[in-house]
């Protein structure tokens, strides 16, 4: 393990490795999903990050019952931040090489019903109509609707869109309704402003859309990718629409209507 003269108290590494990701250019939400994991390992051990082994983190990830995609996620952070400790020659290997994160299940379609997004939206007033409204029209991830700002609306010869930058800080525009981009273009600040900083946070915003809603907002995303499809049964289209790099994982969020199975097993039934 090097021995040079800089601190690597936990806080300190930890905050040194969020420095080396911003100068990367990654995204506040990337660091943060990042650090937050280191954040959570350093809460749960007393001994320094850098003098942990892969046993330790093993224990640490066994201790920890977590589903599957959280599991794959600590792993990834694990990976990436003792490797990069490892290339900048704080630590003389990689304790978390060996790791493997757990196998997440294949998803499937959960798209919020109609009646509910009717009921949350007939129920609702002012601001708060209007963030369902977006959050169903645009198919949204929590992140990029806590970055929406009036300033994103941009009129095309189509009509209005909306800017998104979404994971890897892949642009694409949002096709909008005439009513919400209108709303949008007269909002002053952030959709969702935040108390201490700019905007909420992907999690606060989150909590906000369970509340108003009574479920995940990935639902309203679902259900737009699910009537996107069945709209023009062109897949690659929705896929640009929700921002995904394959097809495959668009697939996962489209729901197969009750008639296109009628229709396919009517199919079926004509060959016989």
């Amino acid at each position: 393990m090097d021995t040079s003269t800089e601190t690597t108290t936990g806080v300190d590494i930890v905050r040194t490795y969020h420095q080396h990701l911003q100068g990367r250019g990654l995204r506040p939400t990337t660091i943060r999903a990042y650090t937050s994991w280191l954040s959570r390992l350093q809460a749960d051990t007393d001994a320094d990050l850098l003098d942990l082994s892969t046993e330790d983190l093993e224990a640490w990830l066994v201790t920890h019952q977590w589903a599957p995609a959280s599991h794959a996620k600590a792993v990834q952070a694990l990976r990436a931040f003792y490797d990069w400790a490892h290339l900048s020659e704080r630590i003389d290997h990689n304790p978390a090489a060996s790791l493997r994160g757990a196998r997440v299940p294949a998803g499937v379609p959960d798209p919020c019903p109609d009646a509910v997004l009717a009921a949350a939206l007939e129920r609702s007033v002012g601001v708060d109509y209007w963030r369902l409204r977006i959050a169903a029209d645009c198919g949204l991830r929590r992140a990029e609707l806590a970055a929406v700002r009036p300033e994103d609306v941009r009129e095309l010869p189509g009509g209005p869109v909306l800017r998104v930058i979404g994971k890897g800080g892949r642009v694409r525009h949002v096709p909008l309704p005439p009513d919400v981009a209108a709303w949008l273009a007269m909002l002053h600040g952030p959709l969702f402003p935040g108390k201490k900083r700019a905007t909420m946070s992907p999690s606060a915003v989150g909590r906000w859309y369970t509340q108003h809603l009574g479920l995940h907002p990935h639902s309203l995303r679902h259900r737009y990718a699910t009537r996107a499809y069945h709209a023009t049964h062109d897949i690659d289209a929705v896929r640009v629409l929700l921002g995904h790099s394959s097809v495959a994982t668009t697939q996962v969020y489209v729901a197969v209507a009750d008639d296109d199975l009628t229709r396919a097993a009517a199919g079926a039934w004509a060959a016989t």
